[in-house]
């Protein structure tokens, strides 16, 4: 009885050995039917700078014009972002003249800003309805 527990442990053991042996899977790699994909990474001659930075500097600037009640500026590379609170007295409506003085002050302040991209915030009243 030995000798047959002794046989079978043996014939299983030897069957998940052999089992396991004839997994040829490209050395634990599964293809199924994919091909490896190369991406070209190779930025040696691209200059990327993704730092973003709050103008202070700028965003007084433009807070102390009389069309602008609050003024927030961030940069990025050669780009200012302008975020405004009109005043009441432009009517809530950022015209190109508007825009342009903005845009001065904010070059005045930053020379290397090329691009300035002025948005207006609008406040809307909201009243309760009795």
């Amino acid at each position: 009885m030995k000798i047959a527990k002794t046989i079978i442990c043996v014939g299983v053991v030897s069957g998940l050995l052999m089992g396991c042996g004839t997994n040829n899977d490209n050395n634990g790699t599964k293809r199924n039917n994919v091909s490896p994909v190369r991406y070209n990474n190779d930025d040696r001659n691209v200059n990327v700078n993704n730092k973003m930075r709050v103008a202070d500097e700028a965003a007084d600037r433009v807070a102390k014009l009389k069309e602008v009640d609050r003024a927030n500026v961030i940069v990025t590379d050669n780009n200012a972002y302008v975020a405004v609170m009109l005043t009441d007295r432009s009517r809530n409506e950022l015209s190109k003249t508007v825009e342009n003085k903005i845009a001065k002050e904010v070059r005045k302040a930053d020379k290397d800003i090329d691009n300035v991209y002025v948005s207006m915030f609008r406040l809307t009243r909201i009243s309760t309805i009795e």
